[in-house]
């Protein structure tokens, strides 16, 4: 007997033992299964239904067309099990293939169907070729005996395998998939693989949520202390008893019934007097510190190690117990590594922290680095020959030389070089090679001169790490307006009580569906609400579906107007997490918030307009916005359904008169027509076809912009103007082309006090040389110091003196008539400024030096100085700022008509601004500009 397949391209038979119909078409077209109904949302976030907009009538040409490019699946139905106890996953969902000709697809378009239906499956579960799979398929009409495949690795389950074994089990003239439609079932069991770095870390996840999950990996020990308040006395007694204790033991003794443990911190309690039903503070750590010589308490307030609320005085002897603080309850940090999750830690200074140059502890040598201080005055300084840098004494020298770093595999001599050119101290495996008069340059990430300037540089937006998902996730937030704020009839707070978002990744942006279901980025759409159970947490959920992204996602989230509306509420939930996100503000605005992976932008910012104009803007006509009844948002609505609510609580009173007569017409049509309005469906479809608008005019924005400037907008940027500047620094920017103004203007960002200006003012007039300082020029360094002032005189043999001033503040270089040294082990101020002066000197140049008690014993008694300060009194005008030139325009408000009243003179003062100037010219400034100060012969005429 043959298999007859007919396809649309051919018509050969197939030889096989019986004849098989494997496609039927029934006669009659069935109806289409109801979707199952959705449960309201709970802990679980379960899916709200989503009507989809109605899409425009498709032409007759238009269904041929599809219909020749062959079946398509469309899921009904999905779910997924974790079975954690047998590390398996199981998949389940109900499909419906559409798109099937009245005659039989080929062969070749059954596997491709069928290949399609198991990489959803092996995508959604992440299933790799080594894998074991099992696999169901029931249709309608074989729900008693399905098709089942045994156990056997990924890559030997494909469409040919599964239309191979369709054909042998099928009896004759049997239909299979009659109606379309298909439940796949879908059990994957991963192969054992070792060497992956484990992690349960969740993203951004609370305190308290870290705390339960170091609970259950034994790092941390939470007693259960129902009976008594000894948490803080449990806590101790457990972490001293860790050490030299057996496991099983151990085990035994940090059980809540454990009598070992409830007499220990009894115990303990009775030493500090403290009592077993006391609620106990900081004052009592003090006391049980001092009961405890052989111990080190340390409480921390935070997961991360950073808060150090209590530390006990350190000795050699002593070792440290770890305890935390968390909602007035006492915890013992057992692993504190683990618990912080950092990578070293200094005991004696009680520091975590994850990089091996990050910490070093105080009372080292600074020097030599060693444990202790090698400050012994007596013993005379030795250079070492090989990186050439001072140190006290023989022991300090071999210290440096043969002992390692902390956390690192070089001695300090291997590391750091010392250059007795320019007197500096650099690191070789940062630093590279070294110049001297050369400075590393953040902005232009490169080795340059002192003193340079630099230039704007092109950018260039960051690739995606790889192994991360990327998603973004569109979302709105529906409130209630119930309680009074601060006792004020008038004036409600905003309460979230529905909140609806939508993902989309790069694998499904082009998939316009609602309930689509993606591989990466899971089910689109997800529904939040209380409005079954007062007490559930909108935001709460919503916060806990982000993190179900898991910790190597980059999540993107957009809303509108969420600036001033939506992102308040989510930063209200990550407070209330315990979480600190990095806020960026306009006044009290939030522009963006980013907190871990997570960024929470305003696509307002980037789409100037409102929601309701954005189908029309985009070409999404079969979109619109609605209407709903905001004021109706109340609980005694919840359950109501019945005709239309009254037209006053649609506030059209704030409408524009245009929306407010399409509003009434609206409305005039629903109440003549008898509409039934239920609140619940009613609510929920407005915010879902709000988020829709939203999600589908963002993208075709990301879409046109990315086509235009080669970048997402919403992915690099958090405004509309920061993206065009990224755009303009991208794609059109040219080298060398735009100046940037350096820190502090282009005078430099130093300071001069005002007698150190005056005597340079009178060393100038002597000399008769204009001396560069700081308010004459740039901010002047020699050799990689910045000094008061600098001059270049030419000599009669047809050299140049190169001259240095210097004047020393007597408290700020501790002058030694007036502040003599003091204990300190390091270089004191005034061995700093005597061995500068003779670096200058060494290296060829003049240095004229004066101290600042000198100097002011001359202003008193010099009648030289006296008169010339008496003619030249020293003053300085404040520099300017070179912004203040391309500031503003005329946006303040400006009455360009006004008529005098008797008696009364008017007078107008017009400032011109460059910026608007520029802007109608289109001629901006290039380069650096050339400052001009004082009574410099070459400025221009400002009359001309």
């Amino acid at each position: 007997m043959a298999l007859a397949m007919v396809g649309q391209g051919s018509s050969d038979p197939i030889p096989t033992p019986q004849t098989h119909t494997i496609l039927a078409r029934s006669v009659t077209p069935p109806t289409e299964p109801p979707r199952p109904p959705t449960p309201p949302a709970g802990p679980s976030r379960p899916r709200s239904p989503s009507p989809q907009p109605q899409a425009a009538k498709r032409s007759r040409e238009e269904d041929e067309e599809e219909q020749e490019e062959g079946p398509t699946l469309e899921v009904l139905q999905s779910r997924e099990r974790e079975l954690k106890r047998f590390n398996t996953k199981f998949r389940e969902e109900v499909v419906m293939v559409r798109g099937l000709a009245d005659t039989l697809p080929s062969e070749d378009l059954v596997v491709s169907l069928f290949d399609t239906m198991l990489q959803r499956q092996r995508q959604a579960v992440n299933a790799k070729d080594d894998d074991r799979v099992i696999l169901e398929i029931e249709s309608a009409e074989n729900i008693d005996n399905p098709l089942w495949f045994s156990m056997r690795r990924v890559d030997q389950l494909n469409g040919q395998v599964v239309l191979d074994k369709l054909g042998r089990v099928l009896k004759s003239n049997q239909a299979f998939m009659a109606n379309g439609q298909l439940k796949v079932s879908f059990i994957h069991v991963p192969t054992p693989k070792a060497g992956g770095h484990r992690t349960s870390r969740v993203p951004n996840e609370s305190m308290d949520q870290w705390l339960e999950r170091m609970v259950d990996k034994s790092t941390i020990f939470s007693p259960d202390n129902t009976r008594d308040s000894m948490c803080l006395a449990r806590s101790i007694f457990v972490a001293k008893s860790r050490e030299g204790m057996a496991y099983t033991t151990f085990n035994r003794l940090k059980k809540p019934v454990s009598g070992v443990q409830l007499k220990g911190a009894k115990t303990l309690c009775a030493s500090a007097h403290i009592g077993y039903d006391q609620a106990c503070g900081l004052d009592d750590v003090r006391r049980m510190q001092d009961i405890l010589p052989d111990y080190r308490l340390c409480v921390f307030t935070d997961k991360h190690g950073k808060e150090c609320v209590f530390k006990g005085p350190y000795s050699a002897g002593r070792k440290n117990l770890y305890l935390l603080l968390h909602k007035e309850h006492f915890s013992a940090i057992l692993y504190p590594c683990q618990a912080f999750e950092t990578h070293f830690q200094c005991e004696k200074c009680v520091v975590f922290y994850n990089h091996k140059d990050d910490h070093r502890c105080e009372g080292s040598c600074w020097r030599c680095f060693a444990g202790v201080v090698h400050d012994d005055p007596t013993v005379p300084l030795v250079r070492c020959p090989d990186c050439r840098h001072q140190f006290s004494g023989d022991a300090c020298l071999q210290h440096h030389k043969a002992v390692k770093m902390r956390n690192s595999d070089f001695t300090k001599c291997e590391v750091f070089r010392f250059c007795p050119t320019c007197e500096k101290s650099y690191n070789t495996l940062k630093s590279g090679k070294h110049v001297c008069g050369f400075v590393y340059c953040k902005n232009c990430r490169e080795n340059v001169k002192e003193n340079h300037l630099c230039y704007m540089t092109s950018w260039q937006e960051k690739d995606k790490k790889k192994g991360w998902k990327y998603v973004t996730v569109f979302y709105d937030i529906e409130t209630t307006q119930c309680d009074p704020v601060d006792g004020k009839e008038d004036t409600f707070e905003h309460r979230p009580n529905l909140l609806v978002s939508q993902a989309v990744c790069d694998n499904c942006a082009n998939v316009p569906g609602n309930e689509h279901f993606c591989t990466v980025c899971n089910t689109r759409q997800q529904v939040f609400h209380n409005l079954d159970d007062p007490a559930a947490q909108v935001m709460g959920q919503f916060l806990d579906y982000l993190q179900s992204f898991g910790p190597k996602a980059h999540v993107l989230l957009v809303a509108h107007n969420a600036k001033a509306f939506d992102a308040i509420f989510v930063l209200q939930e990550l407070v209330a997490r315990g979480l600190s996100p990095d806020l960026t503000l306009q006044g009290a605005k939030i522009l963006c918030m980013k907190v871990g992976n997570w960024k929470f932008i305003d696509s307002l910012m980037f789409l100037p307009m409102p929601l309701s104009s954005m189908p029309k803007s985009f070409g999404l006509n079969e979109l619109k916005k609605g209407y709903w009844p905001f004021l109706a948002n109340k609980p005694e609505y919840y359950q109501y359904e019945g005709p239309m609510l009254d037209r006053d609580l649609y506030c059209v009173s704030s409408m524009k008169s245009k929306a407010a007569d399409d509003f009434n017409a609206w409305y005039d049509t629903q109440v003549s027509s008898n509409y039934l309005f239920n609140f619940r469906r009613e609510l929920i479809e407005y915010c879902i076809s709000d988020v829709t608008i939203l999600r589908q005019s963002c993208q075709a924005f990301r879409k046109l912009f990315q086509d235009v400037a080669g970048f997402d907008p919403m992915q690099h940027c958090i405004t509309l103007s920061s993206a065009c500047m990224a755009a303009f620094r991208r794609n059109f920017l040219t080298a060398n082309t735009i100046g940037l103004v350096p820190p502090g203007g282009y005078h430099g960002r130093g300071k001069q006090s005002h007698i150190a200006l005056q005597w340079l003012d009178y060393e100038s007039a002597k000399l008769g040389h204009k001396i560069k300082t700081i308010h004459t020029d740039r901010e002047v360094a020699v050799m990689g110091r910045l000094v008061d002032g600098y001059v270049e005189l030419p000599l009669p043999n047809g050299g140049v003196e190169r001259r240095i001033y210097q004047f020393h503040g007597c408290y700020w270089h501790e002058c030694p008539e007036h502040f003599p040294a003091t204990s300190d082990s390091k270089e004191s101020k005034y061995e700093r400024t005597v061995r500068l002066t003779a670096m200058f000197r060494r290296n060829g140049y003049t240095v004229v030096e004066k101290w600042e008690c000198q100097f002011k014993r001359e202003l008193e008694s010099d009648t030289e100085v006296k008169e010339y300060f008496r003619d030249n009194p020293t003053t300085r005008a404040t520099p300017l700022n070179l912004r203040d030139g391309l500031a503003g325009g005329r946006t303040s408000a400006l009455k360009w008509f006004y008529q005098a009243k008797p008696g009364e003179k008017i007078k107008l003062v017009d400032v011109i601004c460059e910026y608007p100037n520029a802007n109608l010219r289109a001629m901006y400034p290039t380069g650096h500009p050339v400052i001009h100060l004082e009574d410099d012969p070459q400025m221009p005429d400002p009359s001309l």
